[in-house]
């Protein structure tokens, strides 16, 4: 099972909405109570960008799943769902706001990281 090479079925758990919102069309996002989000990768991390200008930090929330991440607006009931093909529990994440804008990242190699349960991600007012 640790071959690189092969896959099992759980590879594929939430590839189809992942799929799905990929070829979504990112300019409908204003229409459907939710907001602009971008999801983007470099050479060691996946980068999901969200537009919340208007909004305090303390207004705004972040929840982690299995696959996918939450981000959610307490004072106008806005949410976004991002799927990713991966399991989150292996990755380490960070989560900065500045100037509206919300930026996730993911590193993209897996490390130990210790049991948690909670699921909420906090996020660090940047400082400039």
């Amino acid at each position: 099972m640790n071959d690189p090479k092969r896959s099992g079925a759980s590879d594929f758990e939430g590839l189809d909405q992942w799929l799905a919102q990929f070829l979504d069309d990112p300019f409908s996002s204003g229409f459907d109570g939710s907001f602009r989000t971008d999801v983007y990768e470099t050479s060691d991390q996946y980068i999901i960008e969200a537009d919340l200008t208007g909004l305090p930090l303390e207004k705004i929330s972040v929840l982690k799943g299995n696959s996918s991440l939450t981000i959610k607006t307490l004072s106008s009931k806005k949410e976004a769902m991002v799927f990713l093909p991966f399991c989150l529990d292996k990755r380490k994440m960070t989560a900065l706001y500045a100037n509206g804008i919300l930026e996730i990242m993911i590193l993209k190699e897996e490390q130990q990281l210790p049991a948690s349960s909670n699921n909420k991600l906090i996020i660090i007012p940047e400082q400039r």
